[in-house]
């Protein structure tokens, strides 16, 4: 399945509830006015007719009888009909305005839903393992990398100056392929669903390398796009009737040489095992970030009573409606260890936020533009927090 930007924005967007129309309530006077001429229609009906012939001494007794009863029943029934009418489509009003409000209370629910992350890596251009990981997180690293050719080569990939662009991806794609046969050492892979960012060309590359340690990926990813595509992994992994015990997310950008560039590329790899629990952190679906609103709605589905401790952006710029939010931007320069991730953008961004939330063990938010929709979300860790505390 694609996950296409424009599905994944109708899937977070607030769901639209049509307007029950509300009857307007019976008003005395039509309704006496209604009584009054049927009352005296009937007395004139009444009085034509006796007019018409000669009565009877009985008859002339019961005049007042013909004259008002028939009258005063077709007002009864009038003014009852009315009064039923307005009954009935009050009780639909609220059976419809129940049945909305149980909707959205299960929508809120189900936006509160989230991700358990068990497992991540993460490999760019100043990170090649664990520990270069950290210290790039922490800030200790040194200067940034430097572009070769238009591209931030990714560490210890590949030393021969002279390699082709194939032969760096597949060395990336054999890194990837070894974390992902030590993830899956002892499961079922048909317990497990894929999730994938990056060509069909490097998936099937990754397929040949996987093979190498006996293991078959599925001949195309359960999912497939961007960073987006978080809300559809949350819902399998929430899915009652399709149980998926584990989605494991891969993404791979290895770009081209081109020295035109104006902001260099750069190579980068994740992997990330994702269960419904069982993790350190929790990724919360993102919000598409297009008003105040959102911000508030980013919260509601991390159950933060408030802003989060710091959030982390990939432009490294600050966003105004964070700002009145009261969420505070941890600056790190992203473009300058990173460079141009293309469609990795968002995904690392919300690794480097995960990185955060570990290090200050608090909340972390993170906002990242893909496919030119700005996405904001939250990170939180398991562990008792101290400031966005949900």
């Amino acid at each position: 399945m694609h996950c296409t930007m424009d599905a994944a924005l109708r899937h977070a967007s607030t769901p639209a509830y049509a307007a029950v129309p509300l009857a307007t309530p019976p008003r005395i006077w039509p309704c006496l006015l209604l009584s009054v001429v049927l009352v005296a229609g009937d007395a004139l009906l009444t009085l034509w007719w006796f007019s018409q012939g000669t009565p009877s001494t009985a008859q002339r007794e019961q005049f007042w009888w013909y004259a008002l009863l028939p009258g005063c029943l077709l007002a009864g029934i009038a003014v009852s009909l009315r009064l039923a009418w307005y009954a009935l489509w009050q009780l639909y009003a609220a059976v419809q305005q129940h049945t909305q409000a149980e909707h959205h209370a299960w929508w809120l629910r189900c936006r509160q839903e989230s991700a358990s992350v068990r497992d991540s890596m993460l490999w760019g251009p100043a990170c090649s393992d664990t520990p270069s990981r950290d210290k790039l997180a922490r800030g200790l690293h040194a200067a940034p990398p430097q572009a070769k050719e238009g591209v931030l080569r990714m560490a210890d990939v590949l030393t021969l100056a002279d390699a082709t662009w194939q032969q760096r991806q597949d060395a990336i794609l054999a890194k990837l392929a070894k974390t992902l046969a030590t993830w899956l050492h002892g499961s079922r892979m048909q317990a497990c669903g894929f999730a994938w960012c990056g060509s069909a060309a490097a998936w099937s590359a990754l397929r040949v390398q996987m093979q190498q340690y006996g293991l078959h990926l599925p001949p195309h990813p359960q999912l497939e796009g961007s960073v987006a595509m978080l809300e559809y992994i949350i819902d399998r992994l929430h899915d009652e009737t399709r149980p998926v015990a584990t989605i494991i997310c891969l993404g791979l950008h290895c770009p081209a040489s081109d020295v035109s560039r104006s902001l260099p590329a750069a190579e980068a790899a994740f992997a990330i095992m994702l269960g419904c629990d069982g993790g350190a952190f929790r990724l919360h679906r993102p919000v598409p970030l297009s008003d105040s609103q959102h911000v508030q709605r980013a919260q509601d589905n991390a159950a933060l009573d408030e802003a989060p401790a710091a959030y982390l952006s990939a432009s490294s710029q600050s966003n105004t409606w964070l700002e009145e939010a009261s969420w505070s931007l941890q600056e790190q320069a992203q473009q300058a260890y990173w460079g141009d991730l293309g469609p990795l953008q968002a995904w690392i961004t919300l690794l480097r936020a995960m990185d955060q939330a570990n290090i200050n063990e608090r909340a972390t938010g993170w906002l990242a533009k893909d496919s030119q929709q700005d996405w904001l979300g939250i990170i939180t860790p398991a562990v008792p927090l101290t400031k966005g505390k949900p």
